[in-house]
């Protein structure tokens, strides 16, 4: 009876050194999931660079936050053709449209999101793996941009800081076959349509406009969120500068300058869109 009371003793305690053991070890190897990594290379307008990064979380989903750095811009100086002696001198830096492309997939489903890149833009995902790739989206028509620049990327566990300002992407305006970006010009009595970009993880828009020594009244403008299946969705004075939520089955801006030809006053407008995440 006592052999038997000394071996249940001994198992006893065996066990628990052994739970104490186990659990110990994993707080040091499998609860710890805090994760960082970071790269840098050159981005230069139309040259199709990129700058990428991926991983996984072991097959773990987490919260990660993916940051973006802009640095080092330089005026470009395109090689000679013809080996000359004389440099040509740097051409003035112009725009850059540097843009970040997201990828983070739970159980095979991927999402993607893109963001204009700027200092510190940050986005925040929940994934088992991610791909990250920065490109430059500088069109083929526009001259005003030779630059090059250093873009750095650092993802790291945890979630974005709480702030009114989404994370937001740019793109190029077709206005009658002229590819602008940022701020366009519309006459009166014209009106532009702009495609919501798609695959992109787009939630809202801010649609700011202003005319030369003029308020911008909502007599001079109209402005809606439109379908090319059920027409004007939601209609609103851009001048309130604020993002607002797209309604789900938008799939365009609507944007018409009311002021009349004899008169009228030139409008000029910027989109910018709110990226979810």
């Amino acid at each position: 009876m006592l052999f038997h009371r000394i071996i249940t003793q001994l198992l006893t305690a065996s066990l628990v050194l052994f739970l104490i053991g186990c659990s110990g070890s994993e707080l040091d190897g499998g609860d710890d999931m805090s994760f960082a990594k970071s790269a840098t290379g050159k981005l230069l307008s139309k040259a199709g660079l990129s700058v990428q990064m991926q991983d996984d979380f072991d097959g773990r989903a987490q919260n990660f936050t993916v940051q973006f750095f802009v640095s080092n811009r330089l005026g470009y100086i395109p090689p000679p053709v013809i080996p000359n002696p004389i440099i040509p001198p740097p051409i003035a830096i112009g725009n850059i449209t540097p843009v970040g492309e997201i990828l983070w997939s739970i159980g095979g489903n991927t999402q993607r999101r893109l963001v204009s890149i700027y200092d510190g833009v940050a986005i925040t995902g929940v994934a088992e793996h991610f791909a990250i790739n920065a490109t430059d989206e500088t069109d083929s028509s526009d001259t005003t941009n030779q630059t090059q620049y250093d873009v750095t990327i650092t993802c790291a566990s945890g979630v974005r800081g709480s702030t009114s300002l989404p994370p937001t992407y740019q793109t190029y305006i077709d206005n009658n076959g002229q590819i602008l970006f940022g701020r366009v010009s519309l006459n009166p009595l014209t009106n532009i349509e702009v495609l919501i970009p798609k695959n992109a993880g787009v939630s809202s828009v801010m649609v700011t406009a202003s005319s030369v020594g003029n308020i911008v009244t909502e007599d001079k403008l109209f402005f809606s969120q439109a379908s090319t299946t059920a027409g004007a969705l939601k209609i609103y004075n851009p001048i309130d500068y604020r993002f607002v939520p797209l309604s789900p089955q938008a799939d365009r801006l609507f944007i018409e300058n009311l002021t009349p030809v004899v008169g009228g006053e030139i409008i000029e407008f910027s989109v910018t869109w709110g990226i979810d995440g």
